[in-house]
């Protein structure tokens, strides 16, 4: 509910700035890319407990993710793009909840349960495991 609120607020804008970057050639999966390692610099800086820091390179992770949407579309939008899209984003996820499980090991528990509902449960609910 919060994150599509969020996504309306902001789509005017990131699609605006998607077209702009698709003009310049910029192309879709060089946003996907660099925002991964933004997010693998989020994941580390999370592990080693440098809150500011991985807090700007998730920061910059989420805005990399929600221009690579719009530059895809703009350009034309592919499976490979959409999927390589959607690796990123689960494997940033992931590597965020384990990078503070390792800097704090008394959420340790916690960030499990997080990983088990967000990958074990998530998709059941949402009828991705179904056999259709």
């Amino acid at each position: 509910m919060f994150d599509a609120r969020i996504r309306r607020t902001l789509a005017p804008a990131l699609d605006t700035a998607g077209r702009g970057l698709a003009d310049r050639g910029v192309r879709p999966g060089v946003l996907t890319g660099v925002g991964w390692l933004l997010g693998v610099g989020a994941c580390i800086s999370a592990g080693f407990a440098l809150w500011p820091l991985a807090l700007g390179l998730w920061l910059s992770n989420r805005l990399f993710d929600g221009l690579d949407g719009p530059v895809a579309r703009a350009r034309g939008a592919t499976d490979v793009g959409g999927f390589l899209d959607v690796v990123a984003d689960f494997t940033i996820y992931a590597g965020f909840v384990v990078g503070v499980a390792v800097a704090v090991p008394s959420a340790r528990i916690a960030c499990l349960v997080l990983l088990f509902a967000y990958y074990g449960l998530f998709p059941i609910r949402r009828g991705w495991a179904s056999t259709r």
